[in-house]
């Protein structure tokens, strides 16, 4: 039997983030960007992203197109 160490997983994780407001979850999607250097690929349906683009681009505006939606 194989083990774990031996399984061909993906870079990509899919994430769903949830959480009462004011919980952080924004700053910690920012994070994931400007502190991890991670591509982000958001599915927006309710067109609020502006949150997210101004914490990201407080640290380094140059991060803002590791963000896609």
């Amino acid at each position: 039997m194989p083990s774990l160490a031996d399984h061909h997983s993906s870079s990509l994780v899919k994430l769903l983030l949830l959480g009462d407001a004011w919980a952080g979850k924004t700053r910690s999607l920012a994070s994931l960007v400007t502190v991890l250097n991670l591509e982000l690929f958001i599915l927006d349906f309710d067109n609020k992203l502006d949150p997210l683009a101004g914490a990201i681009r407080d640290v380094n505006p140059d991060l803002i197109s590791k963000v896609h939606y």
